[in-house]
């Protein structure tokens, strides 16, 4: 994936956590952050979740 940085204001990494648990992403307070220009808001998946996964699919 090619992105053109330049095209935003701001770059946002949040968690998975955030898309899972908080209002859907368009109705955060985006403006908050930055109130001008659009903003690329990345998604980071927590290693966490790897290990969690193995933890609950191994056989007991």
């Amino acid at each position: 994936m090619d992105i053109d940085w330049n095209k935003f204001s701001v770059v946002v990494f949040i968690d998975s956590n955030v898309a899972l648990e908080c209002l859907a992403l368009e109705q955060l307070p985006w403006r908050e952050v930055h109130n001008t220009g659009p903003i690329l808001v990345l998604l980071i998946r927590p290693r966490l979740s790897v290990n969690h996964d193995a933890y609950f699919t191994r056989e007991s």
